[in-house]
Parts: C-alpha cells; sequence; structure tokens
C-alpha cells in the first residue's frame, strides 16, 4: 500500500551542483556598466552582456491520485461533502475511539443518570457554506479500529479505510456552525449512559481495562446526513471527548453535580475517512496512481485535493532543447501557475509545495532551494479581479540540478500538493489552468545572462 508521506517527506539531503552551460573562472569580475548592460571580466575579457529571458518551453499538468495516504493520527476531524461539478463529489468522515475512564468504577451507588455526550471543539477549516445549517451524527462502531502498515512498515490507518458501524445513529445534531461558541454537542442514546453507569456498579470485565474496554465500546463515526449542505466543517481531534453526566439528590443539600470524561485513545487510532465520487465528471478514469491524467484529457484542468489523495504533476518535455543555446548562464527559473475560474468560489491554498517524482509517479524529496529552504509556490491573489490571480514558484535550484550534464531526463517531473499537514488534514481544493488552456497557461520563464 502506498502512502503520500512520512518518513520520504522529511528526509532530503542537498546535493550540491554546478551551474550548466559554462563554470565561471572564479577570477572573473562582474559589474554594471552605465547604459544598465552587464559586463563579465572587464579586465580579463572584453564581453558584452545582458540578461535575457525566454519562456516558450512547455510545462505540461497532469492528475495523479493516490492509492491511498495516512490520516491517522491527525489534529483535523473532517465531516461532511464537498461538491465541485468538475472534480467530484467527496465524502469527509471521522472515526475515532476513546480510553477508559477508571472513575466509571468508582461512580456513587446514588448518582443518577443525567446525560451521556460527545463534544466536538471547531477549529479554523471550513471549506463549502457554513452559513447553511449542517448535521452531525455519531454511529457506533461494530468493528474495532485496527492500525495498517505502510510501505515502510510504519503503521497507520488511510483515508480509503472504513470499518463497520450500526446504521442507526446513536445521537444526531441539526446545527449553524459558530465558531465563537467554540464546540457542539451531541447528546447519545440514554440507553448506553446507562449501561456504562451499570457495568461499573457491577465491576464488570469490559471497564476493568482499557483493552477490554476498547473491545467493548469500539468507538465512534462523525458523519453528516448526505441530505445536509456541501460544506465540511474541521473539528479538533485532540478535543473530542465523550462526556457523561450525573447527579447526586440529596435531601436536604444542593444538589451535587458530576462529569465522567472520555478522552481520545492513546493509540492514535482516530483518522479520517475520504470517499470519493468522480463518475460523472473528466476525471472518472482517474484510478491508477502510476497513471496520470493528462490536462489534455480533462478539459485542460488539473486539480488538487488534500485528504483525498489528489496531486498536480508538472513535465518539461521540451527542456532539452536548452543544450542548443550557447553563451549564456542561468540565472534564474520562475514558474507561474493559473488558478481555473471555476475555484474562485472556495478560498485559494496560499502555498503550495513540490516533490520530485520519476516516470510512476513515487513521491521523492521534498524541492528545496541551495539554502535547504523549502521551495513554495505562492498565491498572488487578485482581490479586485481574481481571474488575474496566480501561483509564482522559483524552482531554479531543482532545474540546475536537473539539468547539469548533458541531458535532462523527460521522465522526472514535479508533484504539486499543499504543505503535507494540509494534505493529510485538510480537503483544500484547487483546479488549475492546464497548458492548452485558452484562458491562461502555465508558464516557465527562464532568465539568461547572455554575453557576446
Amino acid at each position: 500500500m502506498n502512502s503520500l508521506i512520512p518518513q520520504k517527506f522529511s528526509s532530503y539531503h542537498m546535493k550540491k551542483y554546478i551551474p550548466f552551460f559554462m563554470i565561471l573562472n572564479v577570477f572573473l569580475l562582474s559589474c554594471e556598466s552605465e547604459n544598465g548592460e552587464f559586463e563579465i571580466g572587464v579586465d580579463l575579457v572584453e564581453s558584452k552582456t545582458e540578461v535575457s529571458m525566454v519562456d516558450s518551453f512547455t510545462v505540461q499538468l497532469s492528475t495523479v491520485k493516490y492509492d491511498s495516504i495516512p490520516t491517522s493520527g491527525n489534529t483535523t476531524a473532517l465531516v461532511g461533502y464537498f461538491n465541485n461539478e468538475i472534480s467530484g463529489q467527496i465524502e469527509a468522515s471521522s472515526y475515532f475511539n476513546f480510553d477508559l475512564n477508571t472513575g466509571i468504577n468508582n461512580l456513587d451507588n446514588d448518582a443518577i443518570f443525567d446525560s451521556l455526550t460527545i463534544q466536538v471543539y471547531y477549529t479554523d477549516y471550513m471549506l463549502g457554506d457554513s452559513s447553511l445549517q449542517q448535521n452531525l451524527q455519531v454511529h457506533r462502531l461494530t468493528e474495532e479500529l485496527q492500525m495498517q502498515e505502510d510501505d515502510y512498515s510504519e503503521e497507520y490507518l488511510f483515508n480509503t479505510n472504513q470499518f463497520a458501524y450500526e446504521s442507526e445513529p446513536l445521537g444526531e445534531l441539526n446545527y449553524y456552525p459558530q465558531k465563537q461558541h467554540g464546540y457542539e454537542e451531541i447528546r447519545l442514546t440514554d440507553e448506553l449512559g446507562l449501561e456504562l453507569i451499570q457495568l461499573g456498579r457491577d465491576e464488570a470485565s469490559e471497564v476493568l481495562n482499557n483493552t477490554n474496554f476498547s473491545a467493548y465500546l469500539k468507538g465512534f463515526v462523525l458523519k453528516a446526513d448526505e441530505n445536509s449542505p456541501k460544506t465540511i466543517i474541521g473539528f479538533a481531534t485532540d478535543s473530542i471527548r465523550m462526556v457523561l453526566y450525573t447527579h447526586l439528590d440529596q435531601q436536604f443539600e444542593q444538589e451535587k453535580s458530576s462529569e465522567l470524561v472520555f478522552t481520545m485513545s492513546s493509540e492514535n487510532t482516530h483518522f479520517n475517512s475520504i470517499q470519493a465520487d468522480r463518475s460523472n465528471t473528466l476525471f472518472s478514469t482517474l484510478l491508477n496512481e502510476r497513471e496520470e491524467l493528462p490536462s489534455t484529457a480533462s478539459d485542460n484542468k488539473s486539480f488538487i485535493q488534500g485528504s483525498a489523495g489528489v496531486v498536480i504533476r508538472l513535465d518539461f518535455p521540451s527542456l532539452n532543447e536548452l543544450y542548443k543555446l550557447e553563451d549564456r548562464i542561468l540565472l534564474k527559473t520562475e514558474l507561474y501557475l493559473y488558478p481555473a475560474m471555476e475555484t474562485f468560489n472556495a478560498d485559494l491554498p496560499e502555498v503550495l509545495h513540490f516533490y520530485e517524482t520519476d516516470k510512476i509517479n513515487q513521491i521523492k524529496d521534498l524541492v528545496t532551494d541551495n539554502e535547504n529552504a523549502t521551495v513554495q509556490a505562492i498565491l498572488v491573489l487578485d482581490e479586485l479581479y481574481p481571474e488575474n490571480s496566480y501561483y509564482a514558484a522559483d524552482i531554479t535550484t531543482f532545474l540546475s540540478e536537473q539539468l547539469n550534464g548533458n541531458f535532462y531526463d523527460t521522465n522526472n517531473g514535479l508533484l504539486l500538493t499543499v504543505p503535507n499537514a494540509d494534505f493529510q488534514s485538510q480537503t483544500d481544493h484547487l483546479i488549475l489552468e492546464g497548458e492548452n488552456s485558452s484562458r491562461k497557461k502555465p508558464t516557465l520563464n527562464f532568465y539568461f545572462l547572455t554575453y557576446e
């Protein structure tokens, strides 16, 4: 099982490189003439120089969907639906279970049950129209959450995982998202709360230790009704908790209330399950991660979708033409990418990252510059005329390394995605224009120092 992440994403050893085309003699001096042209080695070689720009190299875009990505142990529980007429619909559900609170065995024998609830606290993340009434459902799992190994023998739960649960919800809430309130609270059926109290009083094996408790109360899935508005809401996973409310009815004293809190499992078994339906879209054939879908086959569109495992691949098929150029030194390479008009109805990701890849779309090193800083494609947003917005990135170091020699391997390319942490815990969605777009084509600008 392939996974978009951990070990490879955390390590990158910067390789030293020598700029291609020519190696400057360390004794050469540079200066700027009065007319603005650059001259090199005026004390050694009388040579006129200037900066030129070439933007005729093709940038091919395609869409890649990875079989699965780890989503366990992340900070955001995603719940709801998101629909886009180009890329299709996704459903986000969050699975989790709780550790035993041994206080269940020490409840006062006269404690009176009030309610059992699950509390979920908001994060800043929402995708879609959050002004509409939303729905939350809690279903009890009938199958234990079991971690799985990825290709590197690390244990995770993945975005494609699903576990069996009861069809009838234990609790349901219709609500309007109001982050200023901090959290939402979903009341579960009284039967489960009363059962927990009785197990504690009986000192039953189900509440003897954490292992037994996890086998008894296997966990929950938090999801939205399929008819709810197409919005995905993010909740903080470290704050999800189950609360058992009781009170003591003391005849001559003030009533005494009590809260018994069950916190998220320390096994990090909580994860987001993301189910996609692209059956009636241009991306319906997006099935195998080794076979990217060119933008030319999807109406000149490619897209990124966090948590769904969808990224954009960039290829530069004509770069070997660079070796035909003479008498010039590469100074800088800038990449410009343009969001499609259909993507402006949602917040655009502010930053995108690049990863190196090969002919079968394996995820390799995070792209960094010569100071080992992460290379970013940064959103330049035109708020007045959004259609003029674009992403800009300096990929000089990457291409200089790739071009260091007499041949550029066109099997190599770049993967473009939102930052790794967001890719696993959010559903950020971005559609980019492809190379044959009639509106805005991706461009690659090379800046050279040319000389005579």
